[in-house]
């Protein structure tokens, strides 16, 4: 199934599961304790693709006069929900 879609540069927020990674040597009582991390993200939607038959969201945190930005890709199967945001802001 595809995702819905926005507009590009419309504000999302995004909670997701991230990976959890500790190289140090556990005992099991110590293992148990480890967990997914969950993380709200805040970007400008670039746009939906397909990896590997999944769908990713592509999210921007800045972005430039001429469309240069900075990126974030995450694996909808990662995602708990997203959040059309609108911020208000004026020029100074």
């Amino acid at each position: 199934m595809k995702p819905a879609s926005y507009e590009v540069y419309t504000m999302l927020l995004v909670e997701w599961l991230d990976i959890t990674q500790d190289s140090k040597w556990h005992n099991k009582a110590e293992m148990e304790k480890t967990r997914a991390t969950k993380v709200k993200s805040i970007g400008f939607f670039l746009k939906n693709y397909v990896l590997d038959k999944k769908w990713v969201l592509k999210l921007a945190g800045s972005v430039t006069e001429d469309g240069d930005s900075d990126v974030l890709d995450i694996p909808f199967g990662c995602i708990n929900f997203i959040k059309e945001i609108s911020v208000e802001y004026s020029d100074v």
